[in-house]
């Protein structure tokens, strides 16, 4: 009985981990995607800012001026996500921690209960040989009875 009770416990803590890799799983994915958005604000600022350098002989003040506002709104709009994706880290690691230590927590519950089996284990056996040992005492007696 009690082996099945460490049993029930590896069990539940197996499909812990497993919920808690499927998040992790997701918050990759969140971050790939971050990543993305992120190479792709760099790539429109760049484009900007190389869009003001080749119309600097022909621009007027106010298309100059609009294109560094928009350049002002992607490099805050990175900065935005670039803090986000500093968070999503931080509860990666935190994740992966917690996936650690359940993976501590299901070891010693898989090993207490192949403990509490070899336990029972050596108790049945001890339990035959006590009976093959009482069968073959038995059968001493009775040899012994019949040679007197």
């Amino acid at each position: 009985m009690p082996h099945n009770i460490w049993n029930t416990l590896y069990i539940r803590e197996q499909n812990k981990i497993e919920a808690l890799i499927s998040v992790k799983d997701k918050i990759e994915n969140e971050l790939n995607s971050l990543q993305i958005k992120i190479s792709d604000l760099e790539t429109y600022i760049k484009e900007n800012i190389d869009s003001i350098y080749e119309n600097d002989s022909e621009a007027n003040f106010s298309n100059i001026k609009n294109q560094m506002d928009m350049i002002s709104k992607l490099s805050n709009a990175k900065t935005q996500l670039l803090n986000y994706y500093d968070e999503i880290i931080k509860k990666k690691h935190n994740l992966s921690s917690l996936i650690k230590k359940q993976k501590i927590e299901c070891y010693r519950f898989e090993k207490m209960g192949e403990l509490v089996k070899r336990e029972k284990l050596l108790k049945d056996e001890r339990k035959y040989l006590n009976e093959i040992e009482e069968l073959a005492v038995a059968r001493y007696n009775i040899k012994d009875k019949n040679n007197m």
